[in-house]
């Protein structure tokens, strides 16, 4: 357990590093390219340190998916709900043929009580909007309660779906004030490959 805490204190230093002011303003050196790419978390996935998320990436935007993967960003991340289900048919259609030169992330809100089929048919949603028969990381949503967590549904849900192929890595993301005690049980009970925090 003391090692997980202390991958998360690593983890909040170096982000406090990164985003520490330096001398000259970051606009002045960034060129907007990839310059190396890392291993994600507990997965093999070797991901661009740019990212590309698509929380408001809407219908006949296609040519920003395209010049991302021209600038070298292979990890893109979205959710069943971002633009009201838009974003995910925007990337399935912008990577039909390209499929296999990234590294596609799908996130699903759940609440205590959902059960692993509803689990499985928004995933299966999912995988026809994003033209694929499978994400690279499937993850419990905007957590802020441990009971969404330790929903025992999520756990079956994720082993048969790995089991079938259609997902490779789990996680979970959130942004909410009891966030810390959801990270605390998912490391605890070793529930997740990575996590995405704000």
């Amino acid at each position: 357990m003391s090692n997980r805490r202390n991958f998360l204190k690593a983890g909040v230093l170096a982000t406090a590093a990164i985003t520490a002011p330096t001398r000259q303003p970051f606009a002045r050196n960034f060129k907007g390219e990839v310059k190396s790419y890392k291993r994600l978390g507990r997965t093999n996935l070797k991901v661009s340190d740019i990212s590309f998320g698509t929380s408001r990436l809407r219908s006949g935007e296609e040519h920003l998916i395209h010049h991302a993967i021209d600038r070298g960003i292979n990890y893109f991340d979205s959710a069943e709900g971002y633009t009201r289900g838009q974003a995910e048919k925007v990337l399935g259609n912008a990577l039909t043929g390209k499929r296999d030169q990234v590294y596609l992330v799908s996130k699903t809100m759940i609440g205590p009580e959902t059960k692993q089929t509803e689990m499985m048919e928004r995933l299966e949603k999912s995988l026809k909007s994003l033209k694929t028969d499978y994400v690279d990381i499937y993850m419990n949503h905007a957590v802020n309660d441990v009971k969404v967590v330790a929903n025992p549904e999520w756990l079956s849900f994720i082993e048969l779906a790995k089991k079938q192929g259609k997902i490779r890595f789990t996680g979970i993301s959130g942004h909410g004030g009891y966030l810390v005690d959801c990270i605390n049980y998912a490391l605890d009970h070793d529930m997740i490959d990575i996590m995405l925090t704000a």
